[in-house]
Parts: structure tokens; C-alpha cells; sequence
């Protein structure tokens, strides 16, 4: 079994590496959907059979 790790990578508007830090609660199989809506990337996730989303807001 292939071990992954979810990481989110902020860049600027330059494409300029702003910073990075693992996410650990998030598993490549929670990430097949998601979207970016008014600055905050929202991931779809399956909890006990109900649609859940984790929300990640960047502060800068």
C-alpha cells in the first residue's frame, strides 16, 4: 500500500512560494471533490454518510 500526504501550498501572486504545511486529517480519497469559492478551498467529505465539507481559509 502507497502512503500519501495531503499538503496545502500557498503562493503568491507571482507564483512565489508563501508557505506550506500538511494536512493531515485529509486523505487523497476525500480530495476527488472540491472547489475554491470566495478565497476559501472547500473539500468534500463523506461522514457517516452525510455530505460534509472542510473548509481551509488562507490568512494573509
Amino acid at each position: 500500500m502507497t502512503e500519501s500526504k495531503i499538503y496545502l501550498t500557498v503562493f503568491d501572486e507571482n507564483f512565489e512560494l508563501i508557505g506550506e504545511t500538511p494536512i493531515p486529517e485529509l486523505s487523497p480519497v476525500s480530495l476527488s471533490k472540491y472547489f475554491v469559492k470566495d478565497g476559501v478551498l472547500w473539500v468534500y467529505i463523506n461522514v457517516e454518510d452525510e455530505m460534509g465539507f472542510v473548509r481551509i481559509t488562507v490568512d494573509g
